[in-house]
């Protein structure tokens, strides 16, 4: 709608960017596949915020947060473990561009955009796990 061919990687342009491909294939898996599911956002009263909170009777509840970097720092999940220490127990996940799926010494999930997305499609996301 901007008119841009490319947004250049590393500018907040490219995140945003990326934040609003991961939801939107968020509300496309969820219209195509039907789990059910509810989103919203989060924000704590001291500003700390997650992108996109999932939700579906009788699943775990997922935390997600989009960062398009290649190095995930403590500080990109912060909003991530805030939630985590106010809300009822659930499963946090980045989506980021690092190359490897992995898990934090926070117990949040690191994955891929790409293995997400698969994941997302092949509906990994819809059971209680």
């Amino acid at each position: 709608m901007q008119g841009r061919q490319r947004v250049a990687p590393r500018t907040r342009e490219y995140g945003e960017a990326l934040e609003q491909l991961v939801f939107t294939e968020l509300r496309a898996s969820n219209d195509y596949l039907k789990p059910d599911w509810t989103m919203c956002y989060w924000r704590s009263l001291t500003k700390f915020e997650v992108d996109f909170v999932v939700e579906r009777r009788g699943s775990r509840m997922l935390a997600i947060e989009v960062k398009s970097t290649e190095t995930l720092s403590k500080r990109d999940v912060r909003g991530l473990i805030a939630f985590g220490e106010e809300a009822i127990p659930c499963r946090r996940i980045v989506v980021c561009e690092e190359k490897r799926r992995r898990l934090t010494e926070e117990g949040i999930e690191v994955w891929p955009v790409e293995q997400f997305f698969k994941s997302l499609w092949n509906r990994e996301f819809d059971s209680a796990a």
